[in-house]
């Protein structure tokens, strides 16, 4: 699974596949970042070791980042959907709608980014901003543009498939 993550997260960072090995060792360190610190602090330690391995910036590390667990979600949603359909009948209605609402909110959420990505980039970049808020605005527009980067990449529906078997082998596991 840890593998298939990295590959994943590979492919949305938009980088060469020769890359790999150092979306390997920052899926790992968040891992192990997890299971030490409280509060999911592995997810940043993965996007400071990501960003210090590759030539990413850390606005595109961290939008990869989240444009990752964002389609974690979205699968996530789908087959709590599936169970809700098969098993509706059977089960408390109250279970599950808070990964429905969270599934909706990531699918609008994914959609408006990556729909007003060069909107949101030209906007941004026309703000004229002096001292250490121009920082952030690099920031904010590096994250744009690895937003950009991935819808204009083919690697969509191999993103899609990856996440649906990652679910599935966790849920495998589980």
């Amino acid at each position: 699974v840890i593998v298939l993550r990295s590959v994943r997260w590979n492919l949305v960072a938009c980088l060469p596949f020769s890359e790999f090995k150092h979306f390997w060792q920052a899926a790992n360190i968040g891992y192990l970042g997890n299971m030490i610190y409280p509060a999911r602090a592995g997810e940043v330690l993965k996007v400071v070791a990501i960003n210090h391995f590759t030539s990413l910036t850390l606005g595109r590390s961290v939008s990869s980042a989240v444009l990752d667990r964002i389609l974690d979600m979205i699968v996530i949603g789908i087959f709590t959907m599936l169970v809700l359909l098969i098993h509706g009948n059977k089960i408390d209605p109250d279970i599950g709608k808070g990964i429905i609402i969270i599934f909706v909110i990531a699918i609008v959420g994914l959609t408006i980014l990556i729909s007003f990505a060069d909107y949101l980039y030209n906007k941004i970049q026309m703000l004229q901003i002096k001292g250490k808020l121009q920082k952030i605005q690099e920031l904010i527009l590096h994250g744009i543009e690895g937003i950009q980067t991935f819808k204009k990449t083919n690697n969509i529906m191999a993103v899609l498939l990856i996440t649906i078997v990652i679910f599935l082998l966790d849920y495998f596991w589980m």
